[in-house]
């Protein structure tokens, strides 16, 4: 019986056709069964492999979406391996592995990850019921990128034609870990392939694998790690992104350190757990720290700083303290490449804190590998792109002693001094702020306050920790409603002169999703507050930058946020609730996360015109409103607007960059409704464009502004 899963409950009227197709000798039964309803159809065929053909047939579904393959079947003829996600949790989907490549996808997404990149998954990997088995069939291109080869199929010929490279062993990346897992063979473990590859948060939300980016740092590369099941398992609880450690295993990550950054650092987080007070049938997400970090600035202080990157390191994962010494004493038997102090342990705490196991009631793990700020953005590319690294997944055949590691207390984050003597200085630049804006705009302080809740006290609350890391101080800002007109001005001091951090960013972020979209680092903050300190000594000591839809002209401190035009998670829309995080990574003193009561507290406050008519729920619009039409422009575009008194009217057209576009155009003595002819150069690449202008009245003091924002298709001209 062939049954579409997700008809299993209609009457389906079924077509069989046998025939029998001979291929040097052999005869394979091609079965082809339509379902009449979906137009779905389902037949054998016979299958190459490197211009090989085999004496052995698959499945084929074919619909009006695309063809399909079984996938368990193929996995086998390649060599690789295929595993089902369990029901239990409702995360129905598949992993497959080959040598280190591992992918996935959820049954009916449209999106599933190839080495944690996402791809298209169409038609999404569906399942059909033949005989007794739930059988799962994923897109050709799909399990071709998975393989890292092509997978086609010559419907005149019958034939699936595929073509895969030898999977990848252990040493293929770093060599030394071909003689690790052998070791480890010899001494009892059954080694298994892991990987790790660069991972986008924004992207897992999107798809819908997540529920939120975890407050992503923008711009800063996070690595994540995949595992297959221990063995004996023949099926996954969840994407592999997550999984599950018994107490007598290990997972060693062995190869080099990132090139020369900031700040890099490693660390197994508590992905989510089922808590059992109250009952509950479903995970919580909770994605906690286990411990401080193994990071940069801690890892060798016996030695100079730039001795730390490009270093052959082993890091072993580990709840058993016997285990861990063990498989470190093993990794020093079988390669003289890695020096015994470059070994780390990453524990995991037992105590309450994290529960192993395989089973439903078992928590999973994550992990992150964070670089920021690497100087060579050459080098940066080589090691996100292809990793010096390799993962191994240990199993102890047989059961052994065990000794659990106890938990261990975060660093102190205190170092005995603080930042308090530039209070002061910070409220000069308050009353500069104040000056240059409060008669044109509403100013909204949004109040600072630390912003993730750490690792064990998420844990024991049952809290999203979004990633935290003990290695910086995260604060966040009250949430706020990003209008059209809306600036955003972040200030304080530069943490990075004092010492409190060895760099600092801010971001913006979607409050609904905590994704962000951009921001600045320290390195742009350099005399951004001269702006409203006139004493360049001091004022060289603190930042001040607007975060604005619109440039600002003759102000280079502005960060242009973008709009998420296409609903893909590229940026923040008109009237979304948003918020404003900083990050203070790494106190030069303590090598820690500095502490909050250390530190002056990074502000904001919303500016917002008190003309301001763009949101269409207020009252009392007297802010000019401009529109653009036709928008999309493919050659000249109308400009409307209206004054309510006599004005002289400047329009000025800037790239997404804030960079001028041609020159600015001047309308003088006007009134009323205004209708303005706007000619484009052919020449200007297409892309958003943003038309600001400024309205002066009588008393030739500028009082208004206005911005629209226009789509350039591009044009020859008439």
């Amino acid at each position: 019986m062939f049954l579409n899963q997700n008809q299993m409950k209609m009457k389906l009227m079924f077509t069989l056709t046998i025939v029998f197709t001979m291929v040097f000798g052999g005869i394979y039964p091609a079965f082809s069964n339509s379902n009449e309803i979906t137009g779905d159809t389902l037949i054998r065929v016979a299958v190459k492999v490197n211009d090989t053909i085999l004496q052995d047939s698959l499945y084929l579904l074919n619909s009006t979406a695309g063809t399909q393959v079984e996938v368990k079947h193929f996995m086998q003829l390649i060599g690789g391996s295929f595993y089902p996600f369990s029901h239990i949790f409702h995360q129905d989907g598949m992993m497959v592995q080959y040598g280190r490549f591992i992918s996935f996808s959820r049954l009916n997404f449209t999106e599933g990850f190839v080495n944690l990149k996402m791809v298209p998954t169409e038609p999404p990997v569906s399942t059909w019921l033949i005989g007794t088995e739930h059988v799962y069939f994923a897109p050709l291109a799909f399990l071709g990128l998975a393989t890292g080869g092509t997978v086609s199929y010559d419907a005149i010929g019958g034939i699936l034609d595929i073509t895969v490279p030898p999977p990848m062993e252990f040493g293929s990346i770093f060599p030394a870990a071909r003689d690790v897992a052998t070791a480890l063979q010899d001494s009892g473990y059954i080694v298994q392939q892991g990987e790790i590859t660069q991972e986008s948060l924004i992207d897992f939300c999107l798809a819908g694998y997540t529920p939120n980016a975890n407050g992503n740092n923008v711009g800063v590369p996070y690595l994540g790690m995949q595992l297959p099941p221990p063995p004996g398992m023949d099926s996954l609880l969840a994407i592999p992104l997550t999984y599950n450690v018994n107490s007598d295993e290990a997972v060693v990550l062995i190869g080099k350190t990132p090139p020369e950054c900031k700040y890099y650092s490693y660390r197994s987080y508590l992905e989510n757990r089922l808590y059992n007070f109250p009952p509950s049938t479903t995970r919580t997400k909770i994605n906690a720290s286990l411990g401080d970090m193994t990071s940069l600035y801690r890892m060798r202080p016996d030695l100079p700083l730039d001795s730390m990157f490009g270093r052959k390191i082993a890091l072993i994962m580990a709840g058993d303290s016997l285990v861990a010494n063990r498989v470190k004493h093993t990794i020093l038997a079988s390669t003289p490449e890695i020096a015994p102090e470059d070994i780390y342990f990453d524990i995991i705490p037992s105590a309450g804190m994290f529960i192993f196991g395989t089973g439903p009631m078992a928590d999973w793990l994550n992990f992150a590998h964070r670089i920021s700020l690497v100087t060579d953005t050459a080098a940066e590319r080589i090691y996100i792109n292809n990793p010096p690294l390799e993962i191994l997944r240990i199993t102890p055949m047989e059961a052994q002693p065990q000794a659990l590691f106890a938990l261990r207390s975060f660093l102190p984050r205190t170092c005995g001094t603080n930042e308090y003597t530039l209070l002061s200085d910070v409220e000069l630049m308050e009353e500069g702020i104040d000056n240059m804006y409060h008669t044109d705009y509403e100013m909204i302080w949004l109040k600072p306050s630390p912003w993730v809740i750490e690792g064990f006290g998420a844990i024991q609350q049952g809290m999203d920790a979004l990633g935290d890391n003990h290695d910086a101080l995260y604060i966040t800002t009250s949430e706020f409603q990003f209008r059209e007109n809306d600036m955003v001005l972040v200030y304080g001091v530069d943490h990075t002169l004092t010492g409190k951090s060895v760099y600092n960013n801010v971001t913006i972020y979607d409050s609904k999703y905590m994704a962000g979209y951009g921001g600045i680092t320290n390195t742009m903050m350099e005399k951004s507050a001269r702006q409203f300190v006139a004493d360049t000594i001091i004022a060289d000591q603190l930042y001040a930058y607007l975060f604005s839809r619109h440039p600002v002209p003759g102000n280079p401190y502005v960060y242009i946020v973008p709009s998420d035009t296409n609903g893909t998670m590229e940026g923040i829309n008109v009237n979304d609730t948003a918020e404003m995080g900083f990050r203070l990574y790494v106190n030069t003193i303590t090598k820690i996360g500095p502490d909050p009561m250390e530190v002056i507290l990074d502000q904001a406050v919303l500016l917002r015109p008190f003309n301001s008519g763009i949101d269409e729920n207020s009252n009392g619009n007297r802010y000019p409103d401009m529109k653009v039409y036709p928008n999309p422009v493919t050659y000249k575009a109308t400009l409307e607007f209206s004054v309510t008194d006599w004005s002289d009217i400047s329009l000025t057209v800037y790239n997404s960059s804030g960079q001028q576009t041609g020159t600015t155009l001047r309308i003088d003595h006007v009134k009323g409704i205004v209708r303005q002819e706007l000619r484009l150069s052919g020449s200007m690449p297409s892309g958003i464009y943003y038309i600001q202008g400024v309205v002066t009245g009588k008393e030739k003091s500028i009082n208004q502004t206005m911005n629209a924002r226009m789509l350039w298709l591009g044009g020859t001209g008439q």
